[in-house]
């Protein structure tokens, strides 16, 4: 059973990751929509060389949402807030007729073509704790208002359910993170945001194209994060080594009473495959600041072991928890019981 913790602001240190693979991590996730190249060169040099065994995962954000680098505010808003999104590639020209506006504008890593195309009702941030109603839209802006605020800055995540999905070429981000990884030698690269199966054909097609020497064979998984993703599980899983359920972002993707019947559709789509099938996120939320888990969140780790599922991931849990070690210790112990117990049945 894989159990796989996320680097962060609360696991960055030697002494930090040699605690929570002493707790039962057997898996260090380094999220790349979020590092630095030193920083974590250094941390993947340790884990080689004093944790062999331990598998190094490298998570690529592939066609994210996010609030564009461009944005240099830092900004919170509240309910009732009107705030304007618009795309990355119209930022600058719109700014220019924007300025003598008291209205926040803010730019989103998406190309004015898909804000023109789409039938976007809400926008999400922050795997849908922060929410804007859209009101109206005109020439590829968004008029929103403020549900549940929070606050924005450059690329924090977004979710806009309704936005036109079209397979894309891999980005330039990714293109260059994907090497890096090649380079360290990771051991699993997740590729993030697949939608179908000419994603992950464009996402291997990188992955050959710079591991032209075959050193090393990395294994390649393919998380999924939509609904459109959800229907193509079969082919998108039989091109990679495994599939991620991203609850994280499918929750804003979709809606919360849609949650159970597509994670129940993903899993019963991978029962008795070959491939590693591992669910990520809203795991063990409660121990972000709490000590002990909840007894939904344990029966839904019962649930997925015996639904054959090969592994957890933890994000925030240990990333900007409260006690990373923590929810590594609670997330073992459950696994590791739950195990037995369909073992002997």
């Amino acid at each position: 059973m894989l159990t796989i913790a996320t680097i962060g602001p609360k696991v960055r240190t030697r002494q930090d990751i040699k605690r929570i693979i002493g707790e039962g991590a057997n898996s260090i996730r380094i999220n790349f929509s979020h590092c630095d190249y030193d920083n974590v060169g250094e941390i993947i040099k340790y884990i080689k060389g004093s944790f062999p065994k331990i598998s190094i995962i490298g998570d690529i954000q592939g066609h994210k949402v996010r609030v564009g680098r461009c944005f240099d505010k830092v900004i919170k808003v509240t309910n009732d807030n009107i705030i304007y999104f618009c795309s990355e590639d119209r930022y600058s020209d719109i700014l220019e007729f924007w300025q003598h506006r008291n209205e926040l504008l803010v730019p989103l890593n998406i190309e004015e073509q898909d804000l023109l195309e789409c039938s976007v009702k809400t926008v999400f941030m922050k795997d849908g704790s922060m929410e804007f109603e859209v009101l109206s839209k005109q020439s590829g802006i968004l008029q929103c208002r403020t549900v549940c605020g929070g606050v924005i800055r450059a690329e924090k995540g977004c979710n806009l359910p309704g936005l036109n999905r079209k397979s894309k070429e891999v980005n330039k981000k990714d293109f260059k993170d994907i090497k890096f990884c090649i380079d360290s030698k990771v051991d699993i690269i997740v590729y993030s945001y697949v939608y179908d199966e000419k994603d992950i054909d464009n996402f291997i097609g990188v992955v050959k194209e710079l591991n032209k020497e075959q050193k090393y064979n990395p294994r390649l998984w393919a998380k999924i994060e939509t609904e459109k993703a959800i229907n193509n599980i079969k082919l998108i899983s039989s091109k990679v080594d495994g599939v991620v359920l991203g609850r994280g972002d499918l929750l804003p993707e979709t809606n919360i009473y849609k949650m159970a019947l597509y994670q129940h559709n993903f899993i019963r789509a991978m029962k008795n495959s070959s491939k590693d099938v591992i669910i990520a996120t809203h795991v063990l939320d409660s121990l972000k600041e709490e000590e002990k888990p909840t007894v939904n969140e344990m029966n839904d780790i019962f649930y997925c072991i015996g639904g054959g599922v090969s592994g957890f991931m933890l994000t925030g849990e240990t990333s900007v928890g409260r006690d990373p070690v923590n929810a590594i210790r609670v997330l073992k112990r459950a696994t590791e019981f739950y195990s037995k117990v369909f073992k002997k049945s």
